[in-house]
This record gives structure tokens, sequence and C-alpha cells, in this order.
């Protein structure tokens, strides 16, 4: 019965792996349904479409497995699949995480505005005001140190840029960011 095709699958896996045929083992442990395994081979030699394919078949509940494929998918830049397995395990942090880091500030906001009280607002308006900042976007990165709930960012960055207007005898500026 359907013991003898797992446990088939299982010695075929195994007679890849002895072959160097890593793909082929790795398909096989997830045939037979030994995902773990399946994974161990796809990341270790970050195969990211074994990856997906195994993650798509995994259910919810095996978070750690799921996080392990995000994971190497992340560093493979596959972010799309990353962001695939963070909405099936519903890790908003992550996810969160993966929209600043790639800037997607719009999926950010929506993600923050969707999870209202769960203290993720901090996670996003912080790196959001330094990106401003980067962007000479001042008086945004200004209301995004407020938002985060954090004024004496928005103290510091404002003395900064009246000290550099100074320096720089720009002194409507100074006068400007004093005020």
């Amino acid at each position: 019965g359907n013991i003898d095709v797992i446990e088939l699958n299982r010695r075929r896996a195994l007679g890849m792996a002895e072959l160097g045929d890593w793909k082929a083992a790795a398909e096989m442990y997830a045939c037979a349904g030994d995902f773990a395994k399946a994974v161990k081979i796809y990341s270790e030699h970050k195969y990211v479409d074994g990856l997906q394919s195994v993650s798509r078949k995994l259910p919810k509940t095996e978070m750690k497995l799921l996080k392990q494929c995000a994971e190497v998918m992340h560093m493979r830049g596959a972010n799309q699949m990353c962001k695939e397995i963070y909405l099936k395990i519903n890790d908003i942090k992550s996810l969160l995480s993966l929209y600043v880091e790639l800037h997607q500030w719009e999926d950010a906001f929506m993600l923050v505005k969707d999870y209202p009280g769960r203290g993720y607002e901090k996670d996003l308006y912080l790196p959001y005001a330094e990106y401003l900042v980067m962007n000479d976007r001042f008086e945004e990165a200004q209301r995004a140190y407020q938002d985060a709930g954090c004024p004496e960012n928005s103290m510091k960055m404002l003395q900064q840029l009246t000290y550099n207007a100074v320096v720089e005898h720009r002194f409507v500026d100074a006068s400007y960011y004093y005020h």
C-alpha cells in the first residue's frame, strides 16, 4: 500500500544522495513526505525553486521549516517567494521587515494599518524617517520620527541641520530649522 511507496521514495532519495544527485534526492524526500530532509538539502545547495515547491506543500504549522525556506530565499533575493511564506505563516513582523529593507513603503504602511496596536509602527516609522533623512526630506522625516515615538531623534536631526547650515553660512536655513 501507501507505506511501500513512501519507503521506496526514501530509498530512492538515499540512492540519489549517494550518487551526488542532490536535487533528485531532495525531490524524493519531498515525495516521501520527509520535508525536513528536502529543505535541508535544498537549503545547503541554495536551490530556491525546490524550496518554493516544498514551502507550498508544507502546512502552515511547520513554522520552523517554512522560516528556514524563507531565510534562504531572502539570502538569494527571492523576495516575492519570501513574502508568500511570511503571509502563509502570518509572520507580519518579518514581512514588514522585508518591505522596509526593500523600501516598499506603501506596502509597509498598508500592512501596519491592517494590524493596528501591535507595535509595528516603530518598526516602520524609524527606518522610514532615516530613509527620508538620507533623501533630504527633512520635514517628512521630522513627522516620521514623531510618529515613531522618537521626538529626540527629530530634535537631533534639527540640531544637526541647524549646525550644518550655520557652518555653511546658510543663515536663512539655520533660522528656519531653529524655529
